[in-house]
């Protein structure tokens, strides 16, 4: 029986919420709007990075992390799903640490040149 209970403890750290995520608190998705510099379809996990301009000029090149290859050929990605040069409209959840890295929210479509290029992911909510 103890051994039961040890199990679902490790269960339980080893996939902690989101809220305890390096990348930020899931309730403080930011959407952003940039230009695609690169896209890497590769494990573990896909990345997205892209140029953002501030009001002032200043460009900064951000990287969104998102599920690996397998889980986004599933649901209809592809390696050339983004290209150099592309406008994107993205929300992620930014790293605590104020770094310009975060995690997509694949909960909003990604827009890119002005139309939907990946809906939304459809989420099971119990």
């Amino acid at each position: 029986m103890s051994g039961i209970w040890l199990g679902r403890a490790a269960g339980a750290l080893n996939n902690p919420p989101p809220s305890f995520t390096p990348a930020g608190k899931a309730a403080n998705p930011t959407t952003l709007n940039g230009i695609v510099t690169e896209f890497v379809w590769s494990n573990p996990h896909c990345q997205l990075y892209f140029d953002v301009k501030d009001a002032n000029g200043k460009v900064t090149n951000w990287a969104g992390e998102l599920n690996s290859p397998s889980v986004l050929g599933r649901e209809g990605w592809t390696k050339r799903q983004f290209k150099p040069g592309e406008q994107i409209t993205i929300t992620l959840f930014p790293s605590k640490a104020g770094t310009p890295v975060g995690v997509v929210d694949r909960t909003h479509g990604i827009l890119a040149n002005g139309k939907e290029r990946v809906p939304a992911a459809q989420r099971n909510v119990d």
